[in-house]
């Protein structure tokens, strides 16, 4: 067994903000989605229209309807906020490369170009 993996799933259920209205956290295994909350899977927002056991009818904005598994849609949530949170480290590393500064020129390649412009100016036919 990976040991890693377990503080990847606790961290999927940390970053799990990315549900609309009550904002609830599927923060450990007694997550409980509630009837009439909001959350986000891959279809965009939805909501608990009613729970039976381990099975919920869902309604998206647009009146669709379904009958899903409440396990699976946990895990979809669960796993879009890993992929959110790998999205963000992974902007955060793009603007960290972003931010070095720039490789500063050597006094020989500056050298190197004052020469070239001498060159230039001695070449005027003018």
């Amino acid at each position: 067994m990976d040991p890693g993996g377990i503080g990847n799933i606790r961290e999927m259920k940390e970053e799990s903000d990315i549900m609309k209205n009550k904002a609830v956290k599927p923060a450990d295994d007694d997550f409980k989605f509630e009837v009439g909350a909001m959350y986000e899977n891959m279809k965009g927002a939805y909501e608990v229209v009613s729970i039976l056991k381990d099975a919920m009818v869902i309604r998206w904005d647009d009146g669709n309807e379904v009958a899903t598994s409440v396990e699976l849609q946990k895990r979809i949530i669960e796993r879009m906020a890993f992929e959110k949170k790998l999205q963000q480290q992974a902007d955060g590393k793009k603007q960290e490369k972003s931010r070095k500064p720039k490789r500063k020129t050597t006094a020989a390649a500056e050298s190197k170009e004052e020469d070239s412009i001498d060159a230039d100016e001695d070449t005027d036919l003018d």
